[in-house]
């Protein structure tokens, strides 16, 4: 079942003024009443070029709304178009914690929580799921057993693991999307926001699977020992 937040979250609206933010949460509020009653069906694919003509809005608008619903685990996360999804109703005799693991499952196979990324904080996703922190504890424990989230270190948190040996395919025309904006890989080296050469920004994702923004924002550290 999807979550009662009818909001968009801070980090979904990321490089929007509060204009623009306030038509994404309208965007969304739209969709998401319009699948929850069943206008848009199960099983539709959404193209966010169609969303931005129909809305009169910008990608990165319609990207922020379309992420919302991806949260919620009513779609599929936007690449840039995305599937509707039927939603998780909780089953007669499911406790919380057993429905709230079903809908981390969930989110984790549609990559609303990309691999090799950390969950959100413990405390922020209790509150979104509706949940006590201790719940949403016992609705995890599952996920680490099976090896699908880890213990991150550096940096703290709950990292999503990355299939064993997966391998994704980056070429030139590869389009990753940040800060509301696609480019090609080459492109974002060339941006001001990027930290670190193409060579190594390109290892980051391909060889260790690090998300577009960790891998863009994240200076080189220089060894003590060096």
């Amino acid at each position: 079942m999807p979550t009662k937040t009818i909001e968009l979250l801070a980090d979904e609206v990321v490089g929007l003024d509060p204009q623009q933010a306030g038509q994404a949460s309208r965007v969304y509020q739209g969709l998401r009443e319009a699948i929850l009653t069943s206008y848009i069906p199960p099983g539709t694919t959404m193209h966010s070029t169609d969303l931005e003509a129909r809305y009169k809005a910008s990608g990165a608008i319609i990207n922020a709304a379309m992420n919302g619903l991806a949260r919620e685990g009513l779609t599929t996360k936007p690449s840039p178009s995305a599937h509707v999804l039927a939603p998780l109703t909780r089953q007669a005799g499911e406790g919380p914690a057993a429905h709230t693991e079903q809908i981390m499952r969930q989110r984790i196979a549609n990559r609303v929580y990309p691999h090799d990324t950390l969950l959100p904080p413990y405390n922020a996703l209790a509150k979104e799921l509706d949940v006590p922190v201790s719940v949403l504890h016992k609705a995890i424990e599952p996920l680490f057993a099976e090896r699908l989230v880890v213990h991150s270190y550096d940096p703290i948190g709950t990292r999503v693991r990355s299939p064993a040996g997966e391998k994704e395919r980056v070429t030139r025309a590869t389009p990753f999307t940040v800060f509301g904006e696609t480019k090609t890989l080459r492109a974002w080296a060339k941006d001001d926001r990027c930290r670190v050469v193409y060579e190594t920004l390109r290892a980051r994702i391909v060889q260790s699977h690090w998300d577009i923004e960790r891998a863009l924002t994240t200076p080189l550290t220089r060894s003590p020992y060096a």
